[in-house]
């Protein structure tokens, strides 16, 4: 087994975007080597294996700090501001038949130009993590971003639940997208573990991940189609 992976693979397996994981080197999340790359003139980074698994045991450890009510208010009108809830379906090939596997996954970001209440939201709640998004066009600033997935995003979603107006309905499918989950968890524990995720089961999520997308962009298409209840 390769000691060093790119960028791109531990964002394929992370299910985020190699500009994601090269952020996150570049910001020092992700411990990394910096090396040189003639398709990127700021150079590329390999990660170690071990370094890879060190930060996935703190990024799953914290727990969010108990919120004032005060900091629960500002964070949800962030949240219906400038808030993104983002969910969508993997697919992942294994096994000697060559199936598919499918997961689910679901995180919370803000993106704004000001670096300072950022680096504050990851203070205050004690989650998720910090990246610099570089501007895209010429007259465009760079953006600073704060991203929580998962179990811990829920955390976040719990507390600021009652103070949320806009996004509240995109924050109780987070809620019921994390039970889901935690329920086949146990299931396919109880039955051996390594079994793939029935197909109700599936379906019953997708319904859950289009919801979302309708809510995020109600005139636009729903994402990645392929996995679209509609298109099933």
């Amino acid at each position: 087994m390769n000691a060093k992976l790119t960028t791109a693979e531990v964002a394929k397996n992370l299910g985020v975007s190699d500009g994601t994981i090269r952020g996150m080197c570049r910001h020092g999340t992700i411990k990394a080597e910096k090396v040189a790359n003639q398709y990127h003139s700021e150079g590329s980074w390999v990660i170690d294996r071990k370094d890879l698994e060190a930060y996935l045991k703190t990024r799953d450890k914290p727990k969010c700090h108990q919120l004032s009510e005060i900091d629960k208010a500002y964070i949800a009108g962030f949240f219906d501001g400038e808030g993104c809830f983002t969910a969508f379906t993997t697919r992942k090939r294994g096994g000697a038949k060559k199936s598919y596997s499918y997961g689910t996954i679901y995180y919370i970001q803000i993106l704004v130009v000001e670096e300072e209440p950022i680096k504050w939201l990851k203070e205050i709640t004690n989650v998720g993590y910090v990246f610099k998004r570089d501007r895209q066009k010429k007259g465009w600033q760079d953006l600073w971003g704060w991203r929580i997935s998962c179990a811990p995003a829920c955390e976040v979603i719990e507390q600021i639940l009652p103070y949320l107006k806009i996004k509240r309905r995109q924050a109780e499918i987070f809620l019921s997208l994390r039970d889901r989950v935690r329920a086949m968890r146990t299931w396919r524990a109880g039955k051996g573990g390594n079994i793939p995720m029935p197909r109700e089961e599936w379906i019953e999520r997708q319904k859950l991940i289009d919801e979302i997308h309708r809510l995020n962009k109600p005139t636009g298409k729903v994402l990645r189609k392929e996995f679209s209840v509609e298109a099933t």
